[in-house]
């Protein structure tokens, strides 16, 4: 998968509010770093904290800032989390991928 399709696709999961499309562009087996959490999640733990991640932002919708960056073998974006109704107070949350990719 291409990083500019697999980034496309990584975000309208996010927007489907789906943990386990989210974690199935990741391998089964990685090991995921949450950086601002300082926690280190498997596969099946990524699942259960991005469930527990929509929830808490359920009326949130995910856009993409900026470029994404390609490098040999990472990819690199920016986004922000706005909430889903133009007309609903809410804050502006601003983040930050950084995905190595390894095959298909």
């Amino acid at each position: 998968m291409q990083a500019t399709n697999f980034v496309e696709s990584y975000m309208n999961a996010c927007n489907q509010r789906n943990p386990v499309a989210v974690v199935d562009h990741l391998q089964a087996h990685g090991t995921y770093f949450d950086i601002p959490e300082n926690t280190i999640y498997s596969h099946n733990e990524l699942i259960v904290s991005m469930r527990n991640f929509f929830v808490k932002y359920r009326n949130m919708r995910w856009r993409l800032i900026g470029d994404i960056l390609i490098g040999q073998n990472t990819v690199a974006y920016q986004y922000q989390m706005r909430p889903t109704n133009k007309k609903t107070s809410g804050e502006l949350i601003d983040g930050t991928e950084f995905i190595t990719l390894h095959g298909e």
